[in-house]
């Protein structure tokens, strides 16, 4: 599948408010595709290039970004990491849509709700504490109901105070069916990804989408 335009991921929800999944590398999930749900992704291992929007640039162990709704994005492993993974990715999907609902009745999740209003543009987090990240992405995989609830808004509460949060994505691109802009920036991609064992290098790239 040609990744020009991002594959168009629709999330059941059901009764529950968030999803928590993860998944190793390779994997069916690493593609470049978008959905309506906010999503706060952690990689455990490998290294390679994120792709966020229309920014590219280097992830590895113990990097954590948000992605913001309908915003495309994909992390793809270096070809070194020739080894499957197990595990190398953690991720809990939420809707903005919910949680600014709570934020208009509590203004103490004022600081959080601009955090997620910020991801539409895709943020990279650094020094933070990853073990403890890491915990808490687990705690909300194991638990359920209200529990689930308060772990989370405790990790979204401590990411606000991080102190480096890195916007990514110059365009805060939604996915449109025949929008340009995606077209150009898919063509980029699909040439990085085409030729990545010739290790092609991200500044040709920029210059080929005119970034």
């Amino acid at each position: 599948m040609s990744v020009i335009l991002p594959e168009l991921e629709v999330i059941d929800g059901g009764a529950q408010s968030l999803r928590y999944l993860e998944h190793g590398w390779p994997d069916p999930l690493c593609r470049w595709h978008s959905h309506k749900e906010c999503e706060l992704h952690l990689i455990l291992d490998t290294q390679g290039k994120a792709f966020v929007g229309d920014y590219i640039g280097d992830f590895g162990p113990q990097s954590l970004f948000m992605t913001g709704p309908h915003l495309p994005h994909n992390w793809i492993s270096d070809e070194i990491c020739n080894v499957p993974v197990a595990k190398r990715d953690m991720v809990i999907q939420f809707d903005q849509e919910k949680f600014d609902g709570l934020a208009s009745f509590f203004p103490e999740f004022g600081e959080v709700s601009k955090m997620i209003d910020r991801s539409k543009s895709g943020l990279e987090f650094f020094d933070f504490d990853f073990n403890w990240v890491r915990q808490k992405f687990a705690d909300v995989r194991d638990a359920q109901g209200p529990n689930q609830l308060l772990i989370f808004f405790e990790l979204l509460s401590r990411l606000t105070g991080t102190s480096q949060i890195e916007e990514l994505s110059v365009a805060k691109l939604v996915q449109i069916e025949g929008n340009s802009k995606h077209a150009r920036i898919g063509e980029v991609i699909d040439y990085i990804v085409t030729n990545y064992a010739d290790e092609i290098s991200i500044g040709i790239a920029a210059e080929m989408a005119g970034m």
